[in-house]
């Protein structure tokens, strides 16, 4: 959840306001409204991870983030604003997927009374790998010279995280005491 968030709204904005024709001030406001849309596909989608299985929806989330990762580069890569907000935008919906199930996802792994200690150290791994997500595209990208490697670094990341989200109870619905 944090390395797409990380990536597509702390580094390519950088990486398009550094090396395309896109200004600083474009740069950002692409990504202020971005992460606003992002905000409203939260909402709608922590409503629907309240009605159906989180575990679905996060799946989906990454599955998206598989799919469209290389068309988002790809977008940004043109240089101008209209494709450099499309690019981004394109992975909007899985960012608010993300954003709309993981608190409740995370706190239903533990009980009460390891909840407040279970979601502390779960954003403390968000921190760390949200954090580096950017010095790793960084990475990358100095390595091979290729605008898009990031993009198969959240492919790669994706994938496990399917063994991740496998890996989860979903318990919806269920008394967690």
């Amino acid at each position: 959840a944090c390395i797409p968030l990380h990536l597509s709204f702390s580094y390519l904005p950088k990486l398009f306001a550094q090396f395309q024709s896109v200004s600083a001030l474009q740069a950002h406001l692409i990504d202020c409204a971005n992460l606003l849309i992002a905000g409203g596909w939260a909402i709608m989608f922590g409503r629907l991870g309240d009605r159906y299985s989180r575990k679905v929806l996060l799946n989906i989330a990454l599955m998206g983030v598989i799919l469209l990762s290389l068309p988002m580069f790809y977008l940004v890569s043109m240089g101008q604003p209209i494709y450099t907000f499309l690019g981004q935008f394109l992975l909007t919906p899985s960012v608010g997927l993300f954003g709309g199930v993981y608190t409740a996802v995370i706190s239903e792994q533990h009980t009460t009374a390891s909840r407040f200690f279970g979601y502390t150290a779960s954003n403390l791994s968000y921190a760390i790998a949200g954090g580096s997500a950017p010095i790793i595209a960084h990475a990358l990208t100095q390595k091979t010279g290729v605008f898009s490697t990031p993009a198969y670094y959240l492919i790669l990341i994706s994938l496990l995280g399917f063994l991740v989200v496998r890996s989860l109870s979903d318990k919806r619905g269920m008394d967690i005491q």
